[in-house]
């Protein structure tokens, strides 16, 4: 379960990454759908630090 978890939150940062760039290509990127984005990344990496026993900024 803890792999098949961890691939899909992989997938998702990967996604978000993906809708991250696209917003800041823009001409005007909404700075709040930005923000939002940023958060959700950073928020699945950290679930991925957890699931993966490591610390998230390593040591």
């Amino acid at each position: 379960m803890t792999h098949i978890a961890i691939y899909r939150l992989r997938n998702k940062h990967r996604q978000l990454e993906q809708e991250l760039r696209g917003e800041l290509a823009r001409l005007r990127p909404d700075s709040e759908r930005v923000l939002q984005l940023k958060r959700r990344k950073l928020s699945l990496k950290d679930q991925l630090a957890r699931l993966e026993g490591q610390p998230r900024w390593g040591v």
